[in-house]
């Protein structure tokens, strides 16, 4: 089936087919199940959804960002080591997360390393609980800061938007020239992906766009960055396991809660880091990671 009424966000072409459709919950706001369809560019190959949920998933995050978590020692050493990548372009110490969720990245760059932080986010709620710095709660189009930071960061976010394009394009509009991106997200050609099919947990109601890393550099080079580099990293074995013997009966919060205890054990036990790291290895040379990561500066 051909949909012509949703263009490809990428390459804004019609006629992209809708290759499979799936049945999502949306209890978690107090709302039914919707039939969504996924659609398939045929010019670019991007994957991507119709956003007709978006107030739904702005009430979940209302939901999900009101609290006070604590960072996790295992969340602040990723953050420590993504922020190890950007030292190098760090020169006004001016930093810009986009979509910062519960803040523990920014909280991480402030406290622990000293940045000067600014962000922005839908959820008003998890805005009024930054007040270490400037926290915008409105889209990133909305923010006159031309030219200013060092980095920018989208640990995440691109995922969730229905313009990655012109999304991209902001965060190159707010960095100073040889400044850096530095970007997150699923991996949609990762080894979970495949193994899972259309039962792949990332196929839910808050994800609208899914990247390859092709695709990804392609979004990049669009809008004048350059020194792009990609990799993938990690997965996702509880997924895989529930997807191949069916365990429908684990629901998404028990598979991440078995995924977080996993690391917990890999951060004391160096075999099983030695193993992480061989697994981290083929992914990346693969590019089959279930996590995408990108880095590309503004000349």
């Amino acid at each position: 089936m051909i949909d012509k009424k949703y263009p490809c966000p990428i390459c804004s072409r019609t006629g992209s087919k809708v290759t499979f459709e799936k049945i999502i919950d949306f209890s978690h706001v107090g709302k039914g199940s919707f039939n969504v369809p996924f659609l398939k560019c045929k010019t670019c190959n991007f994957i991507y959804t119709v956003n007709n949920f978006m107030e739904f998933n702005e009430m979940w995050y209302e939901k999900i960002y009101d609290n006070d978590k604590e960072i996790s020692a295992i969340n602040k050493k990723r953050y420590l080591n993504w922020l190890d990548i950007i030292e190098p372009f760090r020169k006004t110490n001016k930093l810009f997360e986009s979509g910062f969720g519960t803040g523990g990245f920014l909280r991480t760059a402030h406290y622990e390393r000293g940045w000067e932080c600014a962000g922005n986010e839908i959820s008003a709620k998890a805005c009024e609980k930054l007040s270490f710095c400037k926290a915008y709660n409105c889209d990133i189009a909305a923010i006159a800061e031309e030219g200013r930071y060092d980095a920018v960061m989208s640990l995440g976010t691109i995922e969730h938007v229905t313009d990655p394009v012109s999304q991209i394009r902001n965060y190159h509009r707010l960095l100073r020239n040889g400044g850096v991106c530095f970007l997150s997200t699923p991996n949609i050609n990762s080894i979970n992906r495949v193994v899972c099919g259309k039962e792949y947990r990332l196929f839910h109601p808050e994800h609208l766009s899914y990247f390859t890393v092709k695709t990804m550099k392609n979004v990049f080079r669009m809008n004048s960055f350059s020194d792009i580099k990609i990799w993938t990293q990690n997965i996702d074995i509880y997924d895989a396991f529930n997807s191949i013997f069916r365990k429908k009966n684990i629901s998404s919060i028990q598979v991440f809660d078995k995924n977080q205890a996993l690391r917990e054990k890999i951060e004391v036990s160096w075999h099983l880091a030695v193993l992480k790291s061989i697994i981290n290895q083929m992914v990346r040379i693969l590019n089959a990671g279930l996590e995408m990561y990108a880095i590309a500066v503004k000349n």
